[in-house]
């Protein structure tokens, strides 16, 4: 029962967690948006960690109408006044416009991903620099992790759990 009690908590705990801190904002306040996964015809969900063959999703409100550039860079390769020209990753900066000051749904990097920590920027200006009207969806840490999937991590343990067993086999025999 107690064990069931704080298996509960910890679920509200995280929920309230996730809406916390599923948008992000730019220093002002305005700006805000979230990154997260979509299923095919379903809703969007905030996540901050991807596996190789997810596709991330960014979504956001209040910001100007109009067009903006979505850059997704490796974590701390660039801070404010950063020029952001031939740093996005997936090769395509995504271009999307702003109606009623909502960023709709917008698919902004397809599989197969790179392992490691990103950053995502909403050039709102257009200029390719990370300036102080812009939104990043984290400036101090990263913003979203691209981890393995979890068979290679299995089979890398299997594979290193055999390589001991036959030099202990092998060791043994001697």
């Amino acid at each position: 029962m107690i064990v069931g009690l704080l298996a509960a908590m910890l679920v509200v705990g995280a929920g309230g967690v996730v809406a916390l801190q599923g948008y992000r904002c730019n220093e002002q306040g305005l700006y805000c948006f979230a990154v997260g996964v979509k299923s095919e015809g379903g809703s969007f969900r905030w996540a901050r960690f991807f596996d190789v063959n997810d596709d991330v999703y960014v979504e956001g409100y209040a910001f100007p109408n109009g067009p903006v550039d979505i850059y997704i860079i490796r974590d701390g390769e660039c801070g404010y006044g950063c020029s952001l020209t031939g740093k996005d990753v997936t090769g395509n900066v995504e271009s999307v416009t702003v109606s009623n000051n909502k960023l709709d749904t917008v698919k902004v990097w397809a599989p197969t991903l790179t392992v490691g920590k990103y950053d995502i920027i909403v050039d709102t200006n257009r200029d390719g620099i990370l300036d102080w009207g812009d939104s990043i969806n984290s400036l101090y840490t990263y913003g979203i992790e691209v981890t393995p999937e979890l068979s290679t991590i299995t089979l890398m343990g299997a594979g290193l759990v055999s390589m001991i067993g036959y030099v202990g086999v092998r060791r043994r025999r001697k």
